[in-house]
């Protein structure tokens, strides 16, 4: 009967303010584990391993904004150049005329009537002959066309994979940028914020339970030891969002 109203309904107002965090993050947890049993493709129930400590992903060193060419996606975009140019070359080459040479060699045996005149023929007697031919195809002016048509979209394919090499190396840059900084601050944490919290919690406790501060005192004081350790872990999910974006785009 110390408490007042004042203490009363802050501690009903925040105990179901974390019953309803609770419940959301267990239907966020749900929906994640379906969504990753979909992903791996299976049927059959699965656990996840909670008791290992909840660490970063590491990465070694700087990342070169060259790897970003074994990106599938810039890959398809510089291939696209490829292809158009391969369909110019097939297009020009049927404008081009159609040049045919023939050369005969052949024997008649047996009697030819030459000029009224009955001659016999063997097989050493060759008789042999050329010929040529030219043919021009009649849409050459509306090939024409086409292959410069193609030209352009050849050259606009180019311009867009340019700008897609030039758009995955900035994200690359920005998440390496976001690495180190959440980097910066996870060593924050484990040098310094971490053990504030627990100095919180252990000094909120001692002064609650001797009298020194009241409830709104001590639940503050526990919050923002929450706070802290919450963003603790936020953190490390930060710097293993920024990597696996660096290991999506160089393809790794």
């Amino acid at each position: 009967g110390e408490s007042g109203l004042l203490e009363k309904t802050s501690a009903e107002a925040k105990y179901g303010e974390l019953k309803l965090m609770i419940s959301a993050n267990q239907t966020e947890t749900m929906a994640t584990y379906y969504t990753l049993k979909s992903i791996m493709n299976i049927t059959d129930s699965f656990t996840v391993n909670t008791t290992e400590k909840y660490l970063p992903l590491t990465f070694s060193s700087s990342p070169d904004t060259s790897l970003i060419m074994e990106n599938p996606s810039l890959q398809r975009l510089l291939q696209e150049p490829v292809i158009a140019e391969q369909n110019i070359k097939a297009e020009i080459a049927q404008t081009l005329p159609d040049i045919r040479i023939g050369y005969m060699n052949q024997s008649i045996i047996g009697y030819q009537n030459i000029n009224g005149t009955e001659s016999y023929f063997g097989s050493a007697d060759r008789f042999t002959g050329f010929n040529a031919g030219l043919s021009v195809p009649l849409t050459f002016f509306s090939s024409h066309q086409k292959i410069k048509s193609f030209h352009y979209k050849k050259d606009a394919l180019q311009k867009e994979a340019e700008r897609g090499k030039v758009v995955l190396q900035t994200q690359m840059r920005n998440a390496y940028s976001d690495y180190l900084q959440h980097l910066t601050e996870y060593q924050y944490y484990m040098s310094a914020g971490n053990g504030n919290a627990e100095t919180i919690i252990r000094s909120a406790t001692l002064s609650y339970n001797s009298g020194e501060t009241d409830y709104l005192e001590f639940a503050a004081a526990l919050e923002t030891a929450a706070g802290i350790r919450l963003n603790f872990l936020k953190c490390i999910n930060e710097i293993n969002q920024s990597i696996i974006e660096i290991n999506y785009l160089i393809n790794k």
